[in-house]
């Protein structure tokens, strides 16, 4: 749908998410966290593709005690142990249509719950994020139930064609993504990092550069701007080409559809107040399928460290 938020919420780390694109190192304090993100593309006057998603995370000391913990990966040193929790919803360009729009991206959701270690090599200007995903694609997921129940509380058209999305399979994900700090000064630092995902709902590998300009902190308070722009190279997306274990969606992309390098870019404003952090971002990704458009979103969010 957070080291680089710095972001996109859809995904397990930056490179399976639409919704919280970015990991939560940055925002760490202690191994304490409480995150909420909501995306949605209507405020980029949007309506098509990634069309909302919003997740919450939870870091404290005590979750290194999961079993699950123990098959993340980590640098030496200090770790910080998180659960994390992701629903995505996903649209064709039009809602108004009970057949497949052929060409088209279908309709789809997912949702998970995944174990986080964010671990750090201070020597080395090293920040590794590792994530495990489990959840449900496909009509589970309750796509239809959240977009239609929000139009109707909204007075708006009720959406059409949620009964062709892609069907119900298991979603079972790792993600990790390693950061190197390259530039650090008063007003300005940077990065860049590399990440990959493998598993039955995302399969892909980027690389990416990210900025933060912003006065000092002072009294643990600062506001800054930040920028991030990723290059991903794409396996293998359940939400265009439908899930690995059931195949028998209604209508999914052929995989000579799905474009297989997709760029991303996200600006934004974080409000760092020291015990809690308003981050506002606005994504530009280009497109993902060969008949498809680029698209755009934004995304709030709400950090407590405690």
């Amino acid at each position: 749908m957070a080291a680089a938020a710095f972001l996109a919420f859809c995904g397990a780390t930056a490179s399976a998410r639409t919704v919280d694109s970015d990991d939560d190192s940055s925002f760490l304090r202690d191994g304490r966290l409480f995150r909420f993100d909501y995306a949605n593309d209507l405020f980029a006057s949007r309506d098509r593709y990634f069309t909302q998603g919003y997740g919450f995370d939870f870091y404290h000391p005590a979750l290194k005690a999961s079993p699950l913990m123990r098959l993340l990966p980590a640098l030496p040193g200090e770790s910080a142990y998180g659960l994390t929790f992701r629903h995505c919803g996903f649209t064709p360009t039009s809602l108004f249509s009970d057949a497949p729009r052929r060409g088209d991206r279908p309709f789809a959701s997912y949702l998970f719950l995944g174990h986080v270690r964010v671990s750090r090599d201070e020597r080395l200007g090293l920040t590794l994020t590792a994530e495990l995903d489990g959840g449900i694609l496909g009509q589970g997921a309750g796509g239809k139930w959240i977009q239609v129940g929000l139009h109707r509380a909204l007075g708006n058209q009720l959406p059409h064609g949620w009964d062709n999305q892609i069907r119900n399979d298991a979603v079972l994900n790792f993600s990790g993504r390693l950061e190197k700090a390259l530039i650090s000064r008063a007003w300005f630092d940077g990065g860049a990092f590399v990440d990959a995902a493998a598993g039955t709902l995302y399969t892909n590998a980027g690389l990416g550069l990210k900025g933060r300009l912003g006065a000092p902190a002072r009294n643990g308070k600062r506001a800054y701007l930040f920028v991030l722009v990723d290059e991903k190279a794409v396996g293998y997306d359940a939400t265009l080409q439908g899930g690995l274990f059931n195949r028998g969606s209604p209508y999914t992309l052929r995989a000579a559809q799905v474009e297989r390098l997709v760029a991303r870019g996200d600006i934004g404003f974080a409000l760092d107040r020291g015990g809690w952090v308003f981050v506002f971002t606005r994504s530009f990704q280009s497109r993902e399928f060969k008949d498809g458009l680029a698209h755009q979103w934004g995304e709030l969010s709400f950090i407590k460290r405690f």
